[in-house]
């Protein structure tokens, strides 16, 4: 049983919100996804590991990052309230290409990849939905990792440095837990 009111955020969510009750309700079954709490630092999924779900946030955040080498990380974006991450490991069928992990206590819905793939095939404008979502989403990205990285270069190997103008701004030092 989901604690979450997850109905009420999918009604009104960009591209899940023309889901029939029907569709709805299964898309929350127990059998097609899973709710799970997550405290500030927690791991939700690793950069490398395979992937074939979709996660929405229902409350907090998550941030993406990038490792750098040397237990760094580049922090890529930070995901809020209705955002969905996990879209590209799903369509690509390929490894995760960023670990994300709790910002603050979250609640996240994942949806199996198995019951999305049955539901696009119900309603084919969902996929086309999320795959636009995924485009903006990796030109957003794109930009912001090759702003992080290209002023990161110069010093590539060292330390990041707070004072230093070409490291990420801002700093970001943590390794995921696991």
């Amino acid at each position: 049983m989901k604690a979450f009111d997850w109905a009420e955020l999918l009604r009104n969510h960009p591209f899940l919100s023309s889901l029939d009750e029907k569709h709805l309700q299964w898309l929350l079954s127990e059998e097609i996804s899973t709710e799970c709490s997550d405290d500030p630092g927690a791991l939700i999924f690793r950069e490398g590991d395979v992937g074939d779900s979709i996660f929405l946030i229902g409350s907090g955040s998550a941030e993406a990052v990038l490792s750098a080498g040397g237990g760094q990380t580049i922090l890529l974006s930070v995901m809020l309230r209705g955002e969905t991450f996990g879209e590209m490991g799903f369509f690509e069928g390929r490894p995760r290409s960023a670990t994300v992990q709790a910002r603050e206590t979250c609640v996240v819905l994942e949806i199996k990849g198995q019951g999305l793939r049955r539901l696009a095939e119900a309603h084919p404008g969902v996929e086309f939905k999320v795959l636009l979502q995924v485009s903006g989403a990796r030109r957003r990205r794109g930009r912001t990792t090759r702003k992080r990285t290209s002023r990161a270069a110069p010093c590539a190997g060292q330390p990041l440095s707070p004072s230093c103008w070409r490291c990420p701004s801002p700093r970001r030092a943590t390794q995921p837990r696991s």
